[in-house]
């Protein structure tokens, strides 16, 4: 029996297509004008509609809350734009993708997807974890048809599969790291849910212990599983745009660049962190590539960003 729910929000409050096609989850399929994914142990099949997002699953449910949690529909999404507008890029950003929102994803499924991340495409990550989860994921309910629904694999499953089954879904290197954590996972010698509970440095330091994860990695798992709204993940994508558009296309290393993001956006700069790494993706792609320069090389790097926090888009 398929069960229907109606959030009443407009697009700019909240845009599936901008929100899950941003790198920040992989399990999301569009069908048509709607998105097909997994949350938990449910299938759901959302529909962006003039005014509200129309929400499907094959189960039996009364209580929304799952959704709404994972859609952070309690965030105030307009104060929080209204904080990290700060200059004509990242207002551009916000113009064209107001509705982008960040989602609360369970750490582990979080955690095992992005180590699949490293050095990888979006669709090739996509397709991994789809075969992961057909291989060792549990069966559940489908909302369409065509498409067989699986719960992400649990870590103590992934720790006892051969290494040669994970390599087989498409995971390459990366295998190896998944099921190093998958064992310490299991183990309980990394409490994710304990992470919760402790500051961002401590959770930081702990994540990067981890093998395969470096700081771009947990800080990815901090803000899109732990909501600490705070983290700028720092990517190739995002090293370009920040060197080009706050550096004057200077050589810049990740750990100022993470500073000066976190001291110039504030609490919200993961926020700030998603618009600029979607909107230099899918918008400025072509342009930045053709108009990034080799970045200069300096003997001495000054920390002081250009232009007193004030960049204009170049392009």
């Amino acid at each position: 029996m398929t069960t229907t729910y109606t959030i009443k929000l407009l697009p700019t409050q909240c845009d599936l297509d901008s929100t899950f096609s941003s790198g920040q989850t992989f399990r999301w399929h569009k069908i048509g004008p709607s998105w097909f994914g997994i949350i938990g142990n449910r299938s759901v099949l959302l529909t962006q509609l003039t005014d509200q997002i129309q929400a499907q699953t094959p189960q039996t449910c009364k209580d929304w809350s799952w959704l709404e949690d994972y859609l952070q529909l309690k965030l105030n999404h307009e104060s929080m734009i209204k904080t990290i507008r700060r200059d004509a890029f990242i207002s551009e950003a916000i113009a064209l993708y107001p509705g982008l929102r960040l989602l609360r994803q369970d750490p582990w499924e979080c955690l095992a997807s992005f180590i699949l991340s490293s050095a990888n495409s979006i669709p090739q990550i996509q397709r991994a974890i789809d075969l992961l989860c057909q291989r060792f994921g549990n069966p559940i309910p489908g909302i369409v048809r065509e498409i067989p629904a699986h719960s992400f694999p649990k870590p103590e499953i992934l720790a006892k599969a051969k290494l040669s089954d994970l390599t087989n879904c498409k995971i390459g290197f990366r295998a190896k790291y998944l099921k190093q954590i998958a064992f310490i996972i299991s183990k309980g010698i990394v409490d994710l849910n304990s992470l919760h509970n402790i500051p961002t440095k401590e959770a930081r330091r702990i994540l990067t212990s981890l093998p395969g994860v470096g700081p771009k990695i947990a800080d990815c798992v901090l803000l899109f599983a732990y909501g600490r709204f705070e983290v700028f993940p720092v990517d190739t994508w995002i090293r370009r745009a920040m060197q080009y558009f706050y550096f004057r296309n200077q050589r810049t290393p990740d750990s100022v660049i993470r500073k000066f993001a976190t001291e110039y956006f504030g609490r919200y700069a993961g926020y700030a962190q998603q618009f600029i790494y979607h909107h230099t993706r899918t918008s400025l792609r072509i342009q930045l590539s053709l108009a990034l320069a080799p970045p200069t090389k300096h003997k001495r790097f000054s920390a002081k960003p250009q232009a007193k926090h004030s960049p204009t888009l170049r392009l």
